[in-house]
């Protein structure tokens, strides 16, 4: 068994001759470039420590022009203010850039806490740096448009529904007034607008039939002025 090279330490060699706690150690005390081989050996070979997280979010497509390079990346990047911290966006609509980034601390579970309470603290602080994710996910997984495609469909709309062309009057549990609600074919799953929450439910239980609608509109029509009775 090799033996850690650094002196008075008697763990297992596992890289550059150092044991696991030595190693990242001489790490953090080599943040711009370390080397696949100790400096002592003719073939060094060069490392950026910011490659994974450049090459990651190159191949998603999510860094500027700029950040092609992963020379600039990196310049712009460091220094990493330490192992616990992780590279997020400011604005999360938009590429990495250098002025779309910051490193953020992330949230760690604390010794003794459930997974149930980790996965609630980590949403909680999720949601505080973008409050528009959840709204997001939710409308790309049920109709497949995004929050910004929303707002335009409002704006085109005049900023209520598209039927009686009045605002969203509803409100949720936490008292707040609701959105307006995206209305679809259910055969084709065609978006055909934005409804508040009486008439999206009136289409629903009129099972989107024109021709009842149409009858509860003659129906409506027929018996809107009331007949004058003759008292003697």
């Amino acid at each position: 068994m090799t033996i850690c090279k650094i002196e008075g330490c008697t763990s297992k060699a596992r890289q550059r001759g150092r044991c696991k706690k030595h190693y990242r150690q001489w790490r953090r005390d080599n943040p711009i470039v370390s080397l696949h081989r100790e400096p002592e050996n003719r073939k060094a070979i060069p490392v950026n420590p910011y490659r994974t997280a450049w090459q990651v979010r190159v191949k998603n497509g999510s860094v500027c022009e700029k950040w092609q390079s992963l020379e600039a990346f990196a310049q712009d990047v460091h220094p990493k203010p330490a192992a616990n911290y992780r590279l997020c966006k400011i604005r999360p609509k938009e590429v990495y850039g250098p002025t779309n980034f910051i490193w953020r601390e992330q949230v760690k579970r604390i010794p003794g806490e459930n997974m149930t309470d980790y996965a609630f603290r980590l949403r909680v602080e999720q949601l505080s740096r973008f409050p528009d994710f959840e709204r997001d996910r939710q409308l790309m997984k049920a109709f497949g448009i995004t929050q910004d495609q929303f707002d335009q469909m409002l704006k085109d709309q005049g900023g209520g529904c598209a039927i009686c062309k009045r605002p969203e009057t509803g409100k949720s549990r936490t008292k707040k007034i609701k959105s307006l609600s995206v209305d679809h074919c259910h055969d084709t799953g065609e978006i055909r607008g934005l409804l508040c929450f009486d008439c999206n439910v009136s289409l629903g239980k009129m099972g989107d039939s024109p021709e009842r609608l149409e009858a509860a509109a003659r129906y409506i029509r027929s018996h809107h002025a009331p007949k004058l009775k003759v008292v003697i």
